[in-house]
């Protein structure tokens, strides 16, 4: 709790050990799992069945892509459990929502096996909810799925959800096998997840195989790159979700876009209406625009999340546009471009935000976005008080 308000961290990172994946991934898999390659310069670099993520020359300093001043203690740790408590309590975090760091890499491979990238996702998904068991009801998790094998993705998101209890669902934003999220191959997969009641949440992460907006463009400029590539992506991801036809199919279904900010969202509401206008029709091939009984942007009102961060002023026009609704606080933690510490205080200390608003968007909206679990632990917490809740576990223990 900070001043007074619950908070949730709707997307904070884990970051998983090198070894994981020779650890959890089946026996017969592991000189194919996904780990460094220290052969290589400038710290060595991930690859995957014998393919570097990324390309040799997107390769930055391995050695220090973690580990900053700021984040010395956590690494100190291996970036344990203990470690995020440590951290959630100075930030007054009551619960956070756990995406990978190493594992946003894995879905990014190209020239592997799709069964072997679900493998992959799968020994990562038995990890996390093993990370989370000892997180005494303060840490949930959201598993990972690859559109390539979608049947094997229908039945992973199954077992997330009813055995290992995550949350929510991952998937990167990119395109792969040239189909659009709205391709007939992906609708049982979609159909699935609604059923689930649990969000499908995209985010995009560090430069992989699979493409990408803006290397092409922009050249092995990292920042350049970074600016373009998160809200770019999203952005593609929705238009794909809402105008291709899947919110309409698939009304539940809940689609969380992450860490690509929320200013740009109503104008992007805007221009998606703009074109399903009858005016611009003459202008459009047939099918172009699915058969749409909504407004693009009431697809989005009604079943799309987007995450502020700490210090994005322009985000406030997202929170006015959709009512204080819809937008969930993510810290990034431990990523680079986190504001820890004091990321929370930063986000308080927006201008133009309302304190109900804040309120809804640390911690009513992310029960809203990720349902049962996350909302049902909130109010645990607010029935024993901020000073019952313990971060070792002896009092007021949520899980």
């Amino acid at each position: 709790m900070r001043d007074g308000l619950m908070v949730v961290d709707a997307d904070r990172h884990v970051i998983e050990p090198a070894d994981l994946w020779q650890r959890y991934m089946p026996p017969d898999l592991r000189d194919k799992a996904p780990g460094w390659d220290f052969s290589r310069p400038r710290g060595g670099n991930f690859q995957f069945a014998g393919v570097p993520i990324p390309e040799p020359e997107w390769v930055a300093d391995r050695t220090k892509l973690f580990e900053t001043d700021r984040f010395a203690e956590a690494a100190e740790r291996g970036y344990d459990v203990p470690s995020h408590f440590a951290a959630m309590d100075l930030e007054g975090i009551d619960l956070a929502v756990l995406f990978p760091s190493r594992g946003l890499l894995v879905p990014g491979v190209t020239e592997v096996a799709p069964q072997l990238i679900m493998a992959a996702a799968r020994a990562y998904n038995d990890w996390l909810a093993d990370f989370c068991r000892d997180g005494q009801g303060r840490l949930f998790g959201v598993g990972m799925l690859d559109l390539r094998d979608t049947a094997g993705a229908a039945a992973e998101a199954v077992r997330c959800v009813g055995e290992l209890g995550h949350v929510g669902l991952f998937l990167r934003p990119n395109i792969v096998e040239n189909r659009p999220l709205f391709d007939e191959k992906y609708e049982p997969l979609w159909a699935t997840i609604a059923e689930l009641d649990v969000p499908v949440c995209f985010h995009e992460g560090a430069k992989v195989r699979v493409p990408q907006v803006g290397p092409m463009e922009l050249g092995n400029r990292w920042a350049f790159w970074h600016v373009c590539t998160h809200p770019h992506a999203q952005q593609i991801a929705m238009v794909a979700l809402v105008m291709g036809g899947v919110l309409e199919r698939h009304p539940s279904l809940r689609c969380a876009f992450l860490e690509c900010g929320a200013g740009w969202l109503p104008y992007w509401m805007w221009r998606m209406d703009e074109h399903a206008e009858p005016r611009l029709w003459r202008y459009q091939s047939v099918g172009d625009v699915a058969d749409l009984s909504l407004t693009p942007s009431e697809y989005v009102r009604r079943q799309c999340f987007v995450s502020i961060e700490s210090d994005e002023e322009p985000g406030r026009h997202a929170v006015e546009a959709l009512d204080g609704s819809n937008v969930v606080w993510a810290s990034d933690y431990p990523h680079i471009d986190s504001t820890f510490p004091g990321a929370v205080d930063a986000f308080l200390g927006l201008d133009g935000l309302s304190t109900e608003s804040k309120q809804k968007i640390l911690a009513d909206n992310p029960a809203a976005m990720y349902g049962n679990r996350v909302g049902e632990a909130l109010e645990v917490l607010r029935g024993i008080g901020v000073d019952g809740r313990s971060s070792t576990g002896t009092d007021g223990e949520t899980g």
